[in-house]
Order: C-alpha cells, then structure tokens, then sequence
C-alpha cells in the first residue's frame, strides 16, 4: 500500500515521505508513521453505487445548479441547518433555516444586499449572516426552529468598499458554567471587525433591535478592529476559545497574532512552510465538543492548510515546529478542496466536490505529539456541491439501526473502534444526511511520554509491595524501594524449576501426540488404498456394462430420429412448398397494387405540380417578352412622333430654368466650381444646387483644403438639410465632407453654426425614424454623431 522514500543525501527522519495510492477501495488506509504523508489520487472513474460505507438520507428536494457564489453556501450545527438561497440573476437572496429531524423550516429574508456568507456559532445556536456591504445580522434559533433577531448591526463607515465578507466565529469556552460571551469577526481584504455581541446586546432586549457601526464603537469593549498594510490581503483568521487573542493569516505568507485589548499589538509572528503558497485555513486543535475542559490547554496544537486544501501541516504552538504533512496530489488541479475540522479535532474532513470524494484523515493523539493516523476515502457516484459536518459518534454510543452496508469480519472487536461522522450534503437534486462508517485506528490512552515525571515519582513512592502494572494503559511500573534480596532470589529459583519441569512434560506430551498421529495415519492409509481397489474394480465392471448399453441405445435412437427428421422434412417441404406459392401470389398482388398508389401519388404530388409551375414560368416569361417588346416599339413610335412635330415647330426661346443651368454649366466648364456653388447658393434654389451637386466628385473636390469659405459651407450645409427625402445619398455624400469642414469658432458664421446643427439633427432624426434602409439609418446615426460632437465642442468652448 505505502512506501517510504526520501531524498538522495538526506539522513533526517522528518525528510522521509510516506506515499499511497488512493484507488477509491472502501478500506482504511493507515500510516506508518504518519508524519509526512503524500497521498496520489487515482483519476476519478465512474462508480455505479456510493461507497459502502455511507449511508445517505434525504432531509429535503434541493435543486441547485453549480456556480461560484463565494462564501459558506451552507452549514450546520447539531440538529439545525442553514443554507441561502442565491438567485441566478444576483439579486437579494434569502437564507432558510431547517431543523433536521422534525423537517420544520424558517425563512429569513429582508437583507439589504446579497448574502455574502453564513456560519453557525460552535458553542451556541446563534446564526451569523453578513451581506456584501459588510452588514452583520445575528439570529437567535431554538431546537423547535423558531427564529428570532438578536441582533443586526449595518456597517455605516464610507472608508472600506466590502464586496465578498466572510465570518469567523470565537468558540467561546467559559471558564464558569453561567458565564456568557459571544464574539464573532468579519473580515475582507486587509481588515477585520471583531464584534462583542454580548456588550452590543443590551440584557434588557427581548426581541433584538438593529444598530450601526458607529454606535458600538462608543461602548467600552465591544468592538475591535485589525487592519494590515494595503498591499496585502487577510486569507485566513481564528479567533482563541477563551477570547483572548486572534491569528490573521496574510496573502504573504506569514500569520499575524493580536491580543484581543484596548490597543491590538502584534504578539508574535509566524511563517509557516507551505512551498510558496500562504494560509488559506487556519485551525486550533481545540476539543470544544469535551464536557469537562478544566484541564485543557488552548492553543496548543493547530492544523494550517495551503494550496487551495491541498497541503495540511500540524504544527506545535509553543516553538512552531512542524510535526506533520499531508498532501494530496489529484488529477483535477487547480479544483480547491473544502477541510473541516470536527468538534472533537480527531478527524480532518477533505470534501473533493470536482472528484465527488470525501477523504476522513484520523489524528492519532497517543503519544506527545499529534500525527496523522489514517485515511479513509468515500468515494460517491453522484456529484456534492458542498457537504459540512455537524456530529461524531464513537464506539459504543453508535446504535445498530440497520443500516450500516458493510460487514466486519469481527463485529466485538470492531464495535470498540467504529466511528460514525455526521454530514449534511447538498447534491444537485437534494439535501441529504451522510452518515459516513470509519475505524478508529489510534488509541487515545496516555503513554509514558504523557505522564508527568512529578506524578511518576509520586507513584513510585507510595507503593509498598512487588512490581504492579499501573493499569492506566501507558506501561509503567511501579517499583518498591524495599523489596529482600533474598526472597527475590528464592523465587526466581523456584520458578526455573517449575519451568524445567513444565519443559519436560510438554516434551513427553508432543512426543505421545505424535505417536498416536503416526498409528491413526498408517491404520487410515491401509483402509483408504483397500476402499480404493474395490471401487476401482468395480469401476471397470460397470464401465464396460455402461458402454454396451449405452452404444445400443445410441443406435435405437439414432434410427427412431432418422426415420421421424425423415417423415417431418417430407411433410413439412409440401406444406411450405404451397405456403410459399401462396405467399409469392399474394405479394405480387400487394406489390402490384402498392406500386400503382405509389405511382399515381408520385403523379398527382410531384409530376403535375412540377408541369404546372414549368407551364406557369413559360408564361411569364412570354408575357414578360410581349411587355418589353410591346414597350420598345411604343417608344420607337413616340420617338418618330416627336421627331415629326419637332420639325415642324419653330425653335423655342430658352426658359429663365434653362438660363440658369446654362450659367452654372459654364461656370463648372471653366472650373471655377466655388462659383458655381455662390451661384446656386445667391439663387435659394435647390433644382441649381441639385445640378451643380450632380456634376461635381466631391472625393475630388475637397481633396484641398479650404476650397470653399466658411460663408459657403454653412449655407451650403443649410440648403442640404433641406427636404432629406430627396436624393439623400448625394446630400449624404456632400455632408460627409461639409461637416468636418465647418469651423465652429470663426467669427463670422460661430452665431449661426448652433441653430444649423441642430435643424440638421432633427431632420435626421425624422429621416431616421421613417427610412426603412438599413444603409439610410447607418448614414443617418454617422452624420448625427458627427453633428453632436460639433455642438459639444461649442458647448465646451
């Protein structure tokens, strides 16, 4: 299952890796040392069944669909459990709490934001949900599911944007049974608030009431704040049991401790190893599930996690020492991984969501030092979302209900050592109980390492008589100081004569065993080979009795069949020569009459219409042929026609129209286009200037600049704006080329500019909303933006 291997050169025991191989079997894979501990995950293949060690309940329908939503989207505390429901399109979500065993459900709802995150307090059924502007609502729930506010406080400074908060609860251990406190923190980014609901609340509240930041900062003691430098960012926070300090890990890689006083001061710093990946959870090995904690000393171990949940790292508090690794190499990389801790920390929950694994790493806390124990994978054939533990139950305390799915091959021994963690999952379609099955591998009993050396001497002290186990499972031996020589040595004389003797008669004993083996063999041997021979003999006779009878009853049965296959096949080729007759007569009649339907409905749907829509094509076209030529004969009779009454009519005197196109021609001939562009301009009329338009390329035109004056371009502009519907692309063209040629500040058309743009914008507005071409709408939306612009540049002038 496991190896251990280390680096060429190196001699130190901490250098050694442990490796296994996780294939997904249901067993327990247990370390041999467990101090530094790689475990390769296979790639994930599809599993008919879940594991047999889970057994898997349905609280409640739950359809959700996977995204990222930040923060805890679910947790669970005892009997009670929490979990939001996010709306797709990002708006104010809610929060539904349910009691797991009476299915009795609440909705909260009524945030000013969205949800953010939500946590249950460890030591008291007190929920804490923040919201995405840093906004702290507390709700106070009881075993029969009935929520009541305690407290909300909405976050009132201007100075720090939140935009995904998280929240650490303070597990509060009371030194008296009747003390109080609750403590919980929200921090984001480079800062964090520790809120002291217990002196925010006042005693006298009875339903909660609603307060702001600013407000608890004016009572004594009830709020603290922790803010690192702006360049890094808080990954990781815990607060102590006994609400005296808090540990913030940095983006840095280092973790910060604070003593939680008037005035927050660094009161150490640790960095932890990770290979360049910092904190991203931080865990006190803390029992704060024990009843009696008089003894129990805070902070003394903890569980740091990096590499997205990837690398786990015990660590003693006192010298921050590493006294343990485990990591997990899985094929999906980059997939964070969910750890939890239970309340007894004596196992490390790793919930692989992409790889639907949950993997229960035991803590072995036998000797000075916890270690890694053991390793058990379950492995589901549906995907999780997220699965949380709320319970554990040990050894006796578990209750045969039937539904554990796997035997042991011992159940009295393994009674003692089975474990049951307790989960709530939420998969794609439901809300479900997990009750995962796991052995417990290490035995918690003290060891001579974990007796105190005084007490030792104590015990030695006090006992009078011979050499005695101490019973208490660590293997100490307590020793009289005054025990006789003497009686010792007789004794021990006395004993290795007991003991030669006893080697003598279990001497004699194999000896007369082996005897009586020897004779109930040979006597067997004998009666077996005689049984032997008369079966062998008996054997032959009746093979030969057996190959005689059977050889003439193969022969009566060989004819019998013979003459009845024969008989049958002459019967049965009558019989299916006639069917067969009958069935080709009837099949050509079906085939006969299926292929004239066939042939008169392929007639009647594709032949016919087909001819109709070629006759009906031929007449258009001849129609079409007729028309045309019908109208060309027409136009030669008209041409004729006029030519006729215009040779007999004298030569008319040119028209004031015609006077005009003959000066701009002129004009143009000569090229002096400017001109001609005054000319129609002096005449208002816009026949002229559609004529003069017609005749110039303004490609060409405007490819100089100013070749036109400012007192021209305006009017010019002026005159286009005029009646859009007319020749649109030509006045289109000439805008293009007109607009950015316009100065908005020469002096002498800059009063007049602003009532033309803004004529211009409402014709094109009109041309717009009427045009059906979609080129005619493009050169509509590229002019008017060209004449907005314009008219922000006077603005802004």
């Amino acid at each position: 299952m496991g190896e251990l291997v280390s680096p060429a050169g190196a001699l130190s025991p901490n250098n050694f890796w442990e490796k296994h191989v996780l294939t997904g079997a249901d067993g327990v894979l247990r370390f041999k040392s467990g101090r530094n501990v790689v475990l390769s995950i296979e790639e994930t293949r599809t599993r008919e069944r879940d594991c047999a060690r889970v057994r898997t309940q349905i609280i409640s329908e739950y359809k959700w669909e996977r995204r990222d939503i930040g923060g805890n989207l679910m947790d669970v505390r005892d009997t009670l459990i929490a979990y939001r429901n996010v709306p797709a399109d990002g708006d104010v979500d809610a929060v539904r709490v349910m009691e797991r065993e009476s299915k009795q459900r609440q909705l909260i709802k009524g945030f000013r934001a969205p949800t953010a995150d939500v946590a249950w307090a460890p030591h008291t059924p007190l929920l804490g949900i923040v919201d995405v502007l840093g906004n702290l609502y507390i709700y106070q729930v009881t075993a029969q599911c009935q929520v009541q506010k305690y407290l909300n406080i909405m976050y009132s400074g201007q100075d720090f944007q939140w935009e995904s908060p998280k929240i650490s609860w303070c597990g509060y251990v009371p030194d008296e049974d009747d003390e109080e406190l609750h403590m919980v923190a929200v921090y984001e980014k480079n800062r964090v608030i520790i809120y002291n609901l217990s002196e925010i609340r006042s005693p006298d509240v009875v339903d909660g009431y609603d307060t702001t930041l600013d407000k608890a900062l004016d009572i004594e003691k009830a709020v603290w704040r922790i803010q690192v430098d702006e360049s890094k960012e808080i990954t990781a926070m815990s607060i102590s049991p006994d609400a005296t300090a808090v540990a913030v890990a940095v983006n840095d890689g280092t973790v910060l401790f604070y003593m939680i006083e008037n005035e927050q001061k660094i009161a150490q710093t640790w960095r932890p190893d990770f290979g360049g990946h910092v904190v991203s959870q931080l865990f006190f090995i803390d029992n704060i599930a024990a009843a009696d904690k008089s003894e129990e000393q805070f902070w003394k171990f903890c569980v740091a996690v990096g590499d997205s949940g990837r690398r786990i790292h015990l660590f003693d508090c006192e010298n921050w020492s590493c006294l343990g690794r485990l990591r997990l190499d899985s094929p999906l990389q980059g997939v964070p991984l969910h750890i939890h801790l239970d309340r007894s920390s004596r196992y490390i929950i790793i919930v692989d969501v992409d790889g639907a694994n949950i993997f229960c790493v035991e803590l072995d806390y036998s000797q000075v030092y916890p270690k890694f124990s053991a390793v058990t994978q379950i492995a589901f054939c549906h995907p999780l979302v997220t699965a949380v533990p709320f319970g554990i139950t040990f050894g006796e305390q578990t209750e045969d209900d039937g539904g554990s799915t796997f035997d042991d091959e011992d159940d009295g021994d393994n009674d003692g050592n089975k474990v049951i963690l307790h989960l709530c999952g939420i998969n794609y379609k439901n809300l479900v109980q997990l009750d995962i099955t796991v052995e417990r591998t290490a035995q918690y009993l003290p060891t001579i390492d974990m007796i105190d050396v005084g007490q030792q001497k104590e015990q030695f002290a006090m006992v009078p008589g011979p050499s005695s186990s101490t019973g208490n499972g660590g293997g100490l031996l307590q020793i009289a100081g005054a025990a006789p020589l003497q009686g010792i040595t007789e004794m021990r004389s006395q004993l290795e004569e007991l003991n030669a003797k006893v080697e003598k008669l279990v001497a004699r004993a194999d000896r007369a065993e082996q005897a009586e083996l020897l004779r109930r063999n040979s006597t067997g041997n004998e009666e077996l080979l005689r049984m032997m021979q008369q079966f062998k003999e008996e054997m032959s006779l009746r093979e030969e009795r057996l190959i005689a009878n059977v050889n003439e009853c193969v022969q009566q049965t060989r004819d019998h069949t013979i003459s009845t296959v024969r008989s049958s096949l002459n019967e049965n080729s009558l019989s299916l020569e006639t069917q067969i007759q009958a069935n080709n007569k009837h099949v050509s009649e079906m085939i006969n009459q299926r292929v004239h339907e066939k042939m008169r409905e392929a007639i009647q749907q594709l032949l016919v219409p087909a001819i109709e829509r070629t006759c009906g094509q031929l007449f258009v076209q001849l129609n079409e042929h007729f028309r045309l030529g019908i109208e060309q004969y027409l136009s030669q009779l008209r041409t004729l026609q006029q030519a006729t009454v215009e040779s007999a009519t004298p030569a008319p005197v040119p028209s004031e129209r015609q006077l005009i196109v003959q000066q701009l021609h002129a004009l143009l001939q000569t090229g002096n286009i400017p001109a001609a562009f005054e000319h129609a301009l002096n005449l208002a009329d816009e026949e002229a200037l559609l004529y003069v338009l017609h005749q110039v390329n303004p490609d060409e035109f405007f490819s100089n600049d100013n070749v036109l004056s400012q007192a021209v371009l305006l009017p010019l502009l002026q005159q286009l704006t005029r009646d859009l519907d007319r020749e649109s692309d030509l006045k289109f063209r000439f805008m293009e080329f007109v607009l950015p040629a316009i100065s908005v500040y020469d002096p002498e058309t800059a009063l007049h500019v602003p009532g033309v743009l803004t004529v211009l914008l409402g014709e094109l507005t009109k041309l717009r909303s009427r045009a059906t071409d979609q080129q005619t709408r493009r050169a509509c939306h590229i002019i008017s933006r060209v004449a907005e612009n314009m008219l922000n540049l006077i603005k802004m002038g």
